[in-house]
């Protein structure tokens, strides 16, 4: 499988602007952001300084029900586990949120909430979803590249969206992405 990344990056752009257009997302400044191999928390800061406004409001929009969800034992225990196991598998995931948390003065608890927001609701009979999950990934790989896609199905306050290229030492990647998320989403 030949591909050529600078079609897919035309192409991702491509369908955010089709997506802008029928009104289903709000499209934000692209972001850019290069550092070594070990800057997760600093690429967190670079975004939550330049989204802070977006994540405020989306993070608010849905601080309610996760606030109830949080409140209770159950739920607590619950993402007692996601955080821990998230903090053994996926460190620099964490530190990147947390760097989110920083730049955006949002509640480091409340920002991973949102990004584990459909797995905290198993935890709640009547928090949990009479249908379908929200989104999808994909790999495709061939000899020289790797290709992740992730669809994104979020909520109606989930809309605000932007284009990050990153560069972590070796490591470069491009990502669509709402504002307050890790790019790529978080589930370990």
């Amino acid at each position: 499988i030949t591909c050529n990344v600078s079609a897919m990056l035309l192409g991702a752009m491509w369908l955010l602007l089709q997506i802008a257009a029928v009104g289903a997302a709000e499209l934000l400044p692209d972001f850019y952001f290069r550092g070594g191999e070990k800057d997760h928390f600093e690429l967190g800061l670079a975004m939550g300084q330049a989204y802070q406004a977006a994540i405020r409001e989306r993070v608010a929009a849905h601080a309610p029900q996760l606030e109830q969800l949080l409140n209770e034992q159950r739920c607590q225990e619950h993402f007692g586990k996601l955080l821990a196991t998230h903090q053994r598998l996926v460190p620099e995931l964490l530190e990147e949120l947390r760097g989110i948390s920083s730049g955006s003065g949002v509640e480091f608890r409340l920002l991973l909430g949102v990004s584990l927001q459909e797995e905290l609701g198993y935890c709640n009979a009547s928090a949990r979803r009479k249908g379908p999950d929200h989104c999808s990934d994909y790999m495709l790989c061939n000899s020289q590249h790797c290709f992740d896609v992730h669809n994104e199905d979020g909520d109606l306050p989930d809309r605000k969206l932007f284009v990050a290229q990153v560069q972590l030492g070796a490591l470069n990647f491009t990502a669509v992405n709402y504002a307050g998320d890790l790019l790529g989403g978080m589930s370990a």
